[in-house]
């Protein structure tokens, strides 16, 4: 029932990450023929547009449609899917994962420095090679995807297994099997595009799942759960300041284009955000085309746009509606719906 709800939202309450999703959709696996029926892409759209309107906190990132891609896949069923991305999500990984992203920019920077312990010959090399930089990139995309659209489908399904075995330190692990699993290739690069080819196009070639298996299960680590716990704390507030002082910066920015009105068109128009006029509210997604908040809806009422925070959770938003039709107030307002 909670699925079907969630599944089956009325239309005339459209998610600001629709469309980004079906641009995803197209890139799921696109060699997999599984993901290449319509029925498989519809079904993977559902499970994440209810996951959007379920924690409307989280929403969808990219890397969402690889990750439950995956899941249905292994278990063919939309609302199982739901419920074990879900879990993932709101459990195995640390509550503050995949908000504003905070998590996974903590554990790439913590990852960076057990990286440069662990494999200290091998950081020398790629630091020589100007691959420094590249590497956390690298780290924090093999960590908001959990790896699966990096690497070969048998050696995802090891990673999943120990990621629900043991939680969000597994990632660590397999971070380690996986630079065990490629170093001889890694030693044999002779410039900085063979490392580059090596990891964005050749990594997903490799299909030894031993390596996973030994860094994940068997191998013992000096550092556990307590010491990366610690570490993570010791992460996190700069972390968390430097989003508020950037959000910050993008509200004011917001604010002061809002006030612009010869901008208006140009800054939301209908053509540039496919906005419907039959919408009870007009929500503009302003992440995809401009540098903005992604937790900002505004509201198409007459020349001025109008900025509101905590959009949901606020008067305005249950006044606004019953100003459109009093009748849809128990579908639109996220709580009273999903009772």
């Amino acid at each position: 029932m909670y699925y079907s709800k969630l599944s089956n939202f009325p239309d005339a309450i459209p998610s600001p990450y629709e469309k980004q999703i079906e641009l995803d959709l197209k890139r799921t696996f696109p060699s997999d023929e599984y993901f290449q029926k319509p029925e498989t892409l519809q079904s993977l759209k559902n499970v994440l547009l209810a996951y959007s309107r379920r924690n409307i906190t989280i929403g969808y990132y990219q890397g969402f449609n690889f990750i439950a891609g995956l899941l249905l896949k292994t278990l063919e069923n939309e609302e199982d899917t739901f419920w074990v991305f879900t879990q993932l999500i709101e459990e195995i990984l640390p509550i503050n994962y995949f908000s504003e992203l905070v998590g996974v920019i903590v554990d790439t920077s913590i990852l960076h420095i057990l990286f440069k312990i662990q494999f200290k010959e091998m950081y020398e090399f790629l630091a020589e090679m100007n691959f420094e930089e590249s590497l956390s990139n690298l780290l924090y995309k093999w960590l908001i995807t959990m790896f699966i659209s990096n690497l070969h489908n048998d050696l995802c399904m090891v990673i999943l297994d120990s990621l629900f075995l043991q939680g969000s330190i597994s990632l660590f692990y397999t971070t380690f099997g996986v630079f065990e699993m490629v170093k001889y290739e890694v030693f044999n690069c002779k410039e900085f595009e063979d490392l580059y080819f090596l990891f964005e196009q050749r990594l997903i070639e490799f299909n030894y799942p031993q390596y996973i298996i030994f860094y994940c299960i068997i191998k013992d680590y000096e550092f556990n759960y307590d010491f990366l716990n610690q570490k993570r704390l010791e992460y996190t507030p700069p972390v968390v300041e430097g989003i508020i002082e950037k959000n910050n910066e993008r509200i004011e920015k917001l604010k002061k284009t809002s006030n612009k009105k010869n901008n208006r068109v140009s800054f939301v128009g209908e053509e540039q955000f496919h906005c419907q006029k039959d919408w009870p509210i007009c929500i503009y997604d302003l992440t995809y085309k401009y540098d903005t908040l992604f937790n900002f809806l505004v509201l198409q009422i007459g020349e001025k746009i109008n900025i509101i925070e905590n959009y949901f959770f606020s008067e305005c938003f249950k006044k606004t509606i019953t100003e459109v039709n009093q009748k849809k107030i128990e579908k639109v307002c996220h709580n009273q719906f999903l009772n």
